[in-house]
């Protein structure tokens, strides 16, 4: 009864948030900017959107290889795809990424390999997603609102290399480790922290995999200004590597059905500060957001056909050799 609940609240929370945005939008201009909608640049952002995953994948096979698990690249990726099956109906934007991490830890033979992998991209993601932001809203910040945004930006920013610091120091990994063994929470904790703190011993895979989630970030963005030069909006590019990595943020706030709404008041309220009107920022993100629906269906099908099994592979000794 309480997941029902809960599902029923998300559900209300994202209908009032369309709603509020469709009282406070022009729906005659909406209208006009949706009736010039070119599918070439459309069908562009979809295949930049099935690239982005691919990559997601690819980033994944790095680092289960870095614990000396190895998964072909095709059922990472099959598996990518299909999180978002489910992962559309739980709160937040980060739904699938729970599936995702979900999945692949049944098949490892550590299981809390799979949330520290997880929990090591995103944050490399967010790392090289933000600074990027936080580079361009530097030179193009120029009302109160946006200038706090570059204040926010560069702090998160800081507070996420303060946290990967903290997190891979041995002393902090020595108190959780003493907790362990008062709780089997901590017990979890302190073998997601073990795994996780690893990763950082190879530059190369943690240069590998910041590459990658820098590669992310801008397949993201560019599928954002393709979908708005389908709808005949010209917003420059670097507008979009300013300001999409905060309406990320915001989506991620659990309290509707995978950000729907929720992204869309922020997409309104941010961009509305670089004077665009909120019927075009409003178009942009409810036709991005049919990018997740193409996800869903697509992973639905291969749900039905493959499952969600991950097969995975421990090299011997003479395989590494």
């Amino acid at each position: 009864m309480k997941k029902y609940v809960n599902l029923i609240i998300r559900v209300t929370v994202s209908i009032a948030l369309l709603c509020f945005l469709f009282a406070k939008t022009d729906f005659k201009s909406m209208r006009g900017i949706l009736t010039n909608f070119d599918p070439k640049y459309y069908i562009l952002a979809i295949l930049v959107l099935f690239l982005h995953q691919l990559v997601w994948a690819f980033t994944w096979k790095i680092t289960l290889l870095e614990k000396n698990v190895n998964v072909k690249i095709k059922d990472i990726y099959r598996a990518v795809i299909t999180s978002y099956f489910f992962g559309t109906f739980l709160p937040s934007s980060l739904g699938p990424d729970v599936i995702l991490a979900f999945n692949i830890g049944k098949s490892l033979p550590k299981k809390e390999h799979a949330p520290s992998s997880l929990l090591f991209i995103r944050l490399m993601n967010v790392t090289s997603t933000f600074l990027a932001s936080g580079i361009v809203l530097f030179f193009i910040a120029k009302t109160i609102v946006l200038k706090h945004v570059l204040v926010l930006t560069w702090i998160l920013l800081l507070a996420i290399w303060t946290c990967l610091w903290i997190a891979v120091h041995q002393k902090i990994r020595n108190i959780v480790e003493t907790l362990s063994h008062k709780h089997k929470w901590f017990s979890l904790l302190h073998k997601i922290f073990d795994s996780f703190a690893t990763f950082g011993a190879d530059s190369k895979v943690t240069l590998r995999v910041w590459l990658s989630g820098l590669c992310m970030a801008f397949l993201k963005v560019l599928m954002d200004y393709l979908i708005s030069i389908s709808l005949g909006i010209r917003i420059p590019y670097l507008w979009f590597v300013a300001l999409v990595p905060s309406v990320m943020v915001v989506s991620m706030i659990p309290i509707s059905i995978a950000g729907l709404g929720v992204r869309e008041s922020a997409y309104v309220g941010i961009f509305s500060n670089m004077g665009i009107q909120a019927a075009k920022s409003f178009s942009i993100s409810l036709v991005t957001f049919t990018l997740n629906i193409w996800l869903c269906v697509i992973g639905g099908i291969l749900y039905l056909v493959h499952g969600s099994y991950v097969k995975s592979h421990i090299p011997t000794q003479e395989e590494n050799k």
